[in-house]
């Protein structure tokens, strides 16, 4: 953590299953490497697309890579978040927070749980936070590192 502090790096921790709304990469890079991956695999492959040695994939993945990986689609990563800039109202645009006030008929949502054995493994308190109060607490941390980071450069 010093390391980061030194370097100005702001560390950022994401709540248990959150990711699908604020992990900036789930957001942007993924999907655009996913869609780009199999554009390439389906020019290569010729129609059999179940036969993908290791070489190819590599191949393929160094080749769309850099377009994934853009600084426009790294920013938009950030922006869809809510993360950076700071945007509380973002992540509950999302399609998936969108759903679930629908079905819900208010706006309290709840991020999804895998099993039901998991969901009684978790802890109460967790499974009751709503996705208003995790985004609230992630600004609360963003503005107590701004804080600490304008400190340390003082």
């Amino acid at each position: 953590m010093r390391l980061c502090l030194e370097n100005k790096v702001i560390l950022l921790y994401l709540p248990p299953h959150s990711s699908h709304v604020l992990q900036p990469l789930d957001l942007s890079i993924f999907a655009a490497m996913k869609a780009l991956y199999h554009k390439a695999l389906r020019r290569i492959s010729k129609g059999d697309l179940s036969r993908v040695t290791k070489a190819q994939f590599i191949a393929i993945y160094f080749e769309v890579r850099p377009q994934a990986m853009s600084k426009r689609n790294i920013e938009s990563g950030w922006r869809k978040s809510g993360i950076y800039p700071l945007n509380v109202d973002e992540p509950l645009k999302t399609p998936f927070v969108k759903e679930q006030i629908a079905i819900r008929g208010d706006s309290t949502v709840q991020t999804p749980t895998k099993t039901a054995e998991r969901v009684r493994e978790e802890s109460v308190e967790l499974e009751e936070r709503d996705t208003r109060t995790i985004i609230r607490d992630l600004q609360k941390q963003i503005r107590e590192l701004e804080a600490k980071n304008t400190l340390l450069a003082t």
